[in-house]
């Protein structure tokens, strides 16, 4: 393999990796600001927040990204549509959604997806 298809490889990882990161601390100071606004909880919290967001990204959202990678172009209404379809499921099924009302879990069904595909879009998509 020459260098730069090396570079280019690893630009690309560094991309996702980088979406991620981003994604998840944009998402872990949302949730920390609104538990501390709503519910008076401590800001700290966004320690606890950050990695199990980070895993629910990496295991959910970046193998759903390396599939979509290069398919289509910045701001696509129908990423930001599949990005729904996945929070959702991972937020009824797997985080279950019944200790938390309905509200919260649509509100982080939206914010999680509007959040990813945004920085998706950003950093990984082309401008075309």
């Amino acid at each position: 393999m020459n260098n730069d298809k090396f570079f280019k490889i690893l630009s690309i990882i560094f991309k996702f990796i980088s979406c991620m990161i981003i994604s998840s601390i944009a998402l872990s100071l949302f949730i920390t600001i609104y538990q501390y606004l709503f519910n008076g909880l401590s800001i700290s919290y966004f320690i606890i927040y950050l990695p199990f967001i980070s895993l629910f990204y990496l295991i959910f959202c970046v193998p759903l990204q390396l599939i979509l990678y290069n398919k289509v172009t910045k701001y696509n209404l129908k990423y930001l549509l599949i990005y729904i379809i996945i929070s959702a499921i991972v937020n009824v099924l797997i985080i279950d959604a019944t200790f938390r009302n309905k509200f919260e879990v649509i509100l982080t069904i939206i914010v999680s997806s509007l959040i990813y595909w945004f920085f998706d879009s950003l950093l990984l998509r082309k401008k075309k």
